[in-house]
């Protein structure tokens, strides 16, 4: 993509569209047509989509999640059994204050 806006003579460019707003449009314009050329698209169609398809979430995420839930489970009640909340517990792990 970067040699697609390279080629563009933006000196031409600016010489014809001497008006801001103008310019803005003729930039936008090249960018948007440089992206549909270069950049893959997808669609999502709902009917596709099943219960068992891939999460979106990142791996990192879903295995803090996971710790998270699996460290609060082993509290039988919060208030009395478990000296920690699970919020403190993972930021205890994740090193934050």
């Amino acid at each position: 993509m970067s040699i697609y806006v390279d080629a563009i003579d933006w000196m031409t460019a600016v010489y014809h569209n001497p008006n801001a707003r103008n310019m803005w449009t003729f930039f936008m314009n090249t960018l948007n047509d440089g992206i549909k050329l270069f950049v893959p698209s997808y669609k999502l169609c709902d009917n596709l989509v099943t219960r068992n398809s891939k999460s979106r979430v990142p791996k990192l995420l879903r295995k803090s999640a996971s710790k998270k839930l699996h460290l609060s489970r082993n509290c039988v009640h919060p208030q009395t059994m478990c000296p920690y909340s699970a919020d403190i517990i993972v930021v205890c792990l994740s090193g934050g204050s």
